[in-house]
């Protein structure tokens, strides 16, 4: 599984569209739809949201 840092540096790289960088789009996609599968990933998601809410 892609970490989100490797995600997002793939998504910066991405230039207009091409053939290229739609199967680079592609396969990002796929990665964050893993991603948001990972138990793990979804607690640390509610941990972001909570420390943010306290925040505001």
């Amino acid at each position: 599984m892609s970490t989100y840092s490797e995600v997002l540096s793939q998504a910066q790289s991405l230039t207009p569209v091409t053939a290229q960088t739609q199967g680079k789009r592609s396969s990002i996609d796929a990665a964050l739809m893993e991603m948001a599968q990972e138990p793990e990933y979804q607690a640390q998601v509610l941990q972001m949201e909570a420390e943010f809410t306290r925040n505001a």
